[in-house]
C-alpha cells in the first residue's frame, strides 16, 4: 500500500515508524514466529552462511519443539535450564548444548536491543555440563590431623 506525504522529512519519519512497527510485531507472537523473523532479519548478513544454517537447524530441531508454541516474552530461565538438563540427560556434549544456546541468546539480545524485552533467559547459563573427571573428593584435614602431620 502506497502512502503519500507532504515532505521529505515526513516520509523519513513515516518510514522509520513503519520499520519500527515491523520490528516490534513479532515479539507479541510465539517463540517460533519471532525465531523465524529473527533468522530472516537479524542473523542474515551479520553471520557466515554456515552459522546461519546451523542456527536454522538448532531452531528447527531443538528450540521450536521446546518453545515454539509459547509466547516469546514468556520464556523463563527455568524453562531454559530444564531444556539444558533434558539435552544433557539425552547425552549431548557441552559444546552441543552451547550451540543450542547461541541462537537463543542472540534472539533475546536482539529483543533487548529493540527494547521489546528486559531480560535474556539464556544469559550466563554457566558451566551446565561439567563432568567429574574421576577425581576423588578432596578431604581436608582437621586441626588434630594437621597437627599430627606436621610432627611426622
Amino acid at each position: 500500500m502506497r502512502q503519500q506525504v507532504e515532505s521529505h522529512e515526513e516520509g523519513h519519519r513515516l518510514l522509520a515508524e513503519i520499520e519500527a512497527n515491523e520490528r516490534r510485531e513479532p515479539i507479541k507472537g510465539t517463540f517460533k514466529e519471532y525465531g523465524e523473523w529473527w533468522l530472516a532479519n537479524c542473523a542474515t548478513g551479520n553471520i557466515k552462511d554456515s552459522t546461519h544454517e546451523e542456527y536454522e537447524r538448532v531452531l528447527r530441531v531443538h528450540l521450536y519443539p521446546a518453545f515454539g508454541s509459547k509466547r516469546f516474552s514468556k520464556i523463563t530461565r527455568k524453562m531454559v535450564r530444564e531444556l539444558v538438563a533434558e539435552k544433557k540427560k539425552a547425552g549431548l556434549s557441552q559444546s552441543s548444548i552451547r550451540n543450542i544456546l547461541a541462537p537463543l541468546r542472540g534472539m533475546y539480545n536482539q529483543a533487548i536491543d529493540d527494547e521489546d524485552v528486559h531480560r535474556n533467559p539464556a544469559a550466563r547459563m554457566g558451566k551446565f555440563n561439567k563432568k567429574e573427571r574421576g577425581k576423588p573428593p578432596i578431604n581436608l584435614l582437621n586441626r588434630e590431623e594437621d597437627h599430627r602431620c606436621v610432627r611426622c
